[in-house]
């Protein structure tokens, strides 16, 4: 998929024209909002095709937000997304024309109001259409405020009510699991303000936003949607000549290549610490460059503003043979889909040549003449969003480079001298609040060895915990190579006060091939036991990718009770006395209790 530039609504319409809707996947979208806002229709139907939908939209009436958050012909459980867009102008007109004339208890009143109006919609939606993202739009700040140019420094001006008003809203909004705001701020930055209302159509209609605007609302609006709904990229693939450097290293050589922190090769350095930065929020970095490898390498190895280091490269084809079938083979080596890749180029050949062999890929055009465009280009990006980073995110790109080295120590031993030699300790505890992301991350996308494949959210996974309908227990692995980060995840599911049942247990692919699977098994029955819990039940739920895990209960010593009617479920139970114990290789140990493994 080549990413297309800026549109205008007419191309918008124009493109919309000739899509086949019967290959995108239906997105039923409810707007509720007090403004007229039918034209953002068009830019809306456009970016959800760009992300494989077809918009099929529903309006709310006109400032009738509480009544519509309660219409079942509007917001009901077939519902997948509902925007929210209640207007400062419409909402709180006091706050808005008279601002200078209330007390600050009016003021107050006002904004309580709002926010036990704002609850009751959340509400009302949360029961209504439970299963829908909710993107609210906050109130954009005054372009001409109140108090004037003064108005921004006075702790009690208009602008400072209005930013604190929004905080209040995303506070409440983070209660609800399901709703996102949309940051007018965000929206007014990428227009500008010069061009953000039409007020003609304002005085005329009560459609206060210019097509600019609408289609800056739509493109951000799908774009929360899809972060929600969709996998981050995970790979950024580079070339190299007149993209990381000005020039071409096998002609300009070494002290020819523009790169550095000033002018002109600033705009290479700039776009190089973007691609830094990325590496840190867990984005792995990969090379694609006809070229001679040597020459590319004593650039990272001998240039003195080269940012980007061999250390950050996870995977590299330097070579002369067409690009997509090196990009398959990055793929293929970082072990995950080609639709994971971003690929960068200032060819604009290779990029629709790559985007023809393969239409999954994400492929950009860096056009050499705006090459002071790169940074911003990478930055504003929303290839790589997610709501949630956690700690294992951000050090995957580390991660690989250590894995590289337990291959090689792998290699060099038979596989007994191997996990021996590993010096593995594995850290099982039960999950605190900062590991329910990682948790639910883990359910949603681990699928080798999970006995189950149930998906949980963040929300889910938090109220299991807080209704203590059982509990959690998580297990990290280090070993003399470094941290491997939280690896499995087990949810226990209370039955009695003696019973349980374990609901799901997965452990990430990273750490497979090491009988980790055992040892946190034995520990997690341990536990159980001194709960109190005497019988423990368990269940494998077959699927196209975990065939690996056929035979881990019974061999873990656990007895098949029954098959239910569904062929791909079996049933287990644990014997009270177990016979399975820990890999002597593996220490097994509590967070606070030193391990002394040597």
């Amino acid at each position: 998929m080549m990413i297309e530039p800026a549109l205008t609504f007419t191309q918008m319409q124009s493109r919309l024209a000739s899509i086949d809707k019967a290959a995108l996947k239906p997105l039923r979208i409810s707007i509720l909002r007090n403004i007229t806002l039918e034209s953002i229709a068009i830019p809306l139907q456009y970016y959800a095709a760009q992300s494989g939908y077809d918009a099929q939209l529903t309006w709310g009436g006109f400032d009738t937000l509480l009544q519509d958050a309660s219409n079942p012909e509007l917001v009901n459980d077939k519902t997948d997304l509902i925007l929210i867009y209640p207007h400062l102008f419409m909402t709180l007109p006091a706050i808005n024309e008279k601002f200078c004339q209330l007390t600050p208890l009016q003021r107050q009143q006002e904004a309580d109001f709002f926010l036990a109006t704002a609850l009751q919609v959340l509400t009302q939606l949360a029961t209504t259409s439970p299963t829908a993202s909710i993107i609210w739009h906050d109130f954009e700040l005054p372009i001409n405020p109140s108090y004037g140019q003064a108005d921004t420094y006075l702790p009690h001006g208009q602008s400072t009510f209005i930013h604190h008003l929004n905080i209040q809203l995303h506070k409440l909004l983070e209660t609800f699991n399901s709703a996102k705001y949309l940051s007018s701020e965000r929206v007014m930055r990428s227009v500008g303000t010069e061009h953000f209302y039409d007020w003609r159509y304002w005085f005329a209609a009560k459609a206060p936003y210019s097509k600019e605007t609408l289609i800056e609302l739509a493109k951000q609006a799908m774009g929360l949607f899809h972060i929600q709904h969709q996998a981050a990229k995970k790979c950024l693939v580079l070339d190299c000549d007149n993209t990381l450097w000005g020039g071409v290293i096998g002609e300009d050589g070494l002290s020819g290549i523009q790169l550095s922190p000033h002018y002109p090769g600033n705009t290479f350095y700039a776009f190089q610490a973007a691609i830094v930065e990325l590496y840190h929020r867990g984005v792995l970095i990969a090379l694609c460059s006809k070229n001679n490898e040597e020459d590319v390498w004593q650039v990272f190895d001998q240039h003195l503003h080269m940012l980007l280091k061999k250390e950050h490269i996870a995977a590299a084809k330097i070579n002369w043979q067409d690009k997509s079938t090196n990009l398959a083979e990055i793929a293929d080596e970082l072990n995950i889909g080609i639709d994971s890749l971003v690929f960068l180029d200032d060819s604009q050949f290779e990029v629709e040549q790559v985007c023809h062999q393969l239409p999954m890929l994400t492929a950009v055009w860096l056009d050499p003449k705006s090459r002071a465009t790169y940074a911003n280009k990478l930055n504003a990006s929303t290839w790589f969003d997610t709501w949630r980073q956690t700690d294992e995110d951000k050090l995957r790109g580390q991660m690989l480079q250590t894995q590289k080295k337990r291959q090689a120590f792998k290699q060099q031993h038979s596989l007994s001298d191997y996990l021996q030699g590993l010096n593995m300790c594995l850290t099982v505890k039960e999950a605190s609040e900062a590991d329910i992301p990682r948790v639910a991350q883990q359910t949603q996308k681990t699928n080798q060895f999970n006995l189950t494949t149930l998906r949980y959210s963040e929300g889910q996974i938090r109220q299991f915990i807080e209704r203590e309908e059982g509990f959690i227990l998580t297990a990290s692995l280090n070993d003399r190579f470094g941290e491997m980060g939280l690896v499995g995840s087990v949810l226990i599911r209370y039955i009695s006060d003696t019973k349980a049942e374990i609901d799901t247990l997965l452990l990430s692919c990273r750490a497979l091939g090491r009988q980790v699977e055992y040892a946190f098994l034995s520990e997690v029955i341990k536990i159980c036991r001194a709960k109190g819990i005497k019988n423990i039940t368990a269940r494998r739920i077959q699927t196209d990718k975990n065939a690996q895990t056929a035979d881990f209960y019974v061999k873990s010593g656990f007895v098949l009770t029954s098959s239910v009617e569904d062929p791909t479920t079996q049933e287990y139970e644990c014997p009270e006395f177990n016979p399975l114990i820990a890999p002597s290789f593996i220490c097994i140990i509590n967070e606070d209790e030193p391990c002394n493994k040597n």
